[in-house]
């Protein structure tokens, strides 16, 4: 006999059925995580040969290499970390954008640009030399001169070498506890709590900036009215979730959008007399990007980075045609325009194309120092003849790694007929192509 219900029955059921769809809707509705996305600038400080390098590529690419390379002025690198907070009940997207800086303390170094604006940092002492425990303390008086009292995690690093350890257990958890500061004992060969101080510190900055601005909000009473003299920052956008072109000015983050606005800057059809004869499309040039400008001569170039400058954006040139001959064939002014030569490398406006480091820290202190910013580098072709292809390639994707999630654009133009099929995918395979 088929089980059957009555009428009634039915509709109960039905009614009782829906209830409970409702109530787990609301339930599920309540645990599900806000979601909020942040980029914030962490430095890697120390003295030289300590494995800060190391880390950072055992961090990133899961790689250890035995051969120490002196870090010369700064690389940037990037990462992606998730975690969720279970207190505020917000899942979040950190982009780390990680500095690695020169363990000199030269003079003549401008340390104090590099610090600036980072929101924490990793400072690696080597266990197998203990004067370097010693600079922990000097290295973290540094960065708060610079940065405030930011978080900080200490690594004593190439625990590994155990045999060869000059610093103890206790000594560790004495200046851990006296200097209030965590510590890991890690390894850039095993891989050892690599992970894991990353992680903490990516945490350990999210939650040190909620807890300011929420003692932010409880000194000043909300009136409805944005204080931007205290917080520099506007209301939320909707969901939580920050713009990633809005997540570039590398100022201390206060979990909300900041004053940048996700702007893309459209550059229209050249029509003055310089450009009759060219015609060129319409172009999005969105900040956070590179662009690669595919033509035998670089007159595309000039001319929309001509066009991008007359929109208010800081413009910096650096080529191998002449200033001269670029401020009066293109009409470029206004803006610095450096000369890539080895001629007279004692002046000003002139890079020497050897000099690779110094080229990349120019224009990664450029991008720090201002807030809208297009970079045109023209002369790629002529660096490769000067140092070699790797150098080169190594140079522009650096570059490209600090244009990433700023407020700046990339323009390099190259003659496509110049590069082998490999070297030019390897050139371009990061960047638009316009």
């Amino acid at each position: 006999m088929a089980l059957g219900f009555s009428k009634p029955i039915i509709s109960i059921l039905e009614k009782i059925d829906c209830s409970i769809f409702i109530l787990f809707k609301r339930k599920t509705s309540v645990i599900m995580p806000n979601f909020k996305r942040v980029k914030i600038k962490i430095c890697l400080l120390g003295d030289p040969a300590v494995g800060k390098t190391s880390l950072i590529q055992k961090y990133i690419y899961n790689f250890f290499g035995d051969t120490y390379m002196r870090t010369i002025g700064t690389k940037v690198s990037r990462k992606v970390i998730k975690f969720e907070d279970p207190e505020s009940n917000i899942e979040y997207e950190v982009i780390m954008m990680i500095w690695d800086i020169m363990g000199q303390k030269f003079s003549s170094m401008p340390l104090g640009k590099y610090l600036k604006m980072s929101q924490g940092a990793l400072i690696v002492c080597d266990i197998t030399r203990r004067k370097t425990l010693k600079s922990l303390i000097d290295w973290t008086k540094t960065l708060y001169r610079e940065t405030g009292e930011v978080p900080v995690i200490y690594l004593a690093n190439k625990i590994d070498l155990g045999n060869d350890k000059t610093i103890t257990n206790s000594e560790l958890d004495m200046l851990s506890k006296n200097e209030g500061v965590k510590y890991y004992t890690t390894s850039a060969k095993t891989g050892q709590n690599v992970d894991n101080a990353f992680q903490k510190l990516g945490e350990l900055i999210i939650k040190s900036s909620e807890k300011r601005k929420y003692e932010t909000e409880k000194m000043e009473p909300s009136t409805g009215e944005i204080k931007t003299e205290v917080e520099k920052v506007e209301v939320e956008p909707k969901e939580g979730i920050i713009a990633e072109s809005e997540l570039a000015k590398t100022e201390p983050i206060n979990i909300t959008t900041s004053k940048l606005n996700e702007k893309e800057v459209k550059i229209d059809p050249i029509s003055d007399n310089t450009t009759q004869n060219f015609q060129i499309d319409e172009f999005e040039i969105k900040p956070g990007l590179g662009y690669i400008i595919k033509e035998e001569k670089p007159d595309r170039s000039f001319k929309l980075f001509r066009e991008l400058i007359k929109r208010d954006i800081r413009g910096l040139c650096i080529s191998r045609v002449h200033p001269k001959r670029i401020q009066e064939e293109f009409k470029i002014e206004g803006v610095p325009i450096l000369w890539l030569s080895a001629e007279s490398p004692n002046k000003e406006e002139i890079i020497v194309p050897t000099f690779l480091p110094q080229l990349n820290t120019i224009i990664i202190d450029f991008i720090q120092k201002y807030d809208k910013v297009i970079i045109l580098l023209e002369g790629i072709e002529y660096l490769i003849d000067q140092n070699d292809f790797k150098a080169v390639l190594s140079l522009i994707h650096s570059l490209n790694d600090n244009i990433m999630g700023s407020n700046a654009s990339l323009l390099i133009p190259l003659d496509p007929l110049i590069f082998n099929e490999r070297e030019l995918h390897m050139l371009t395979r990061d960047f638009k192509i316009i």
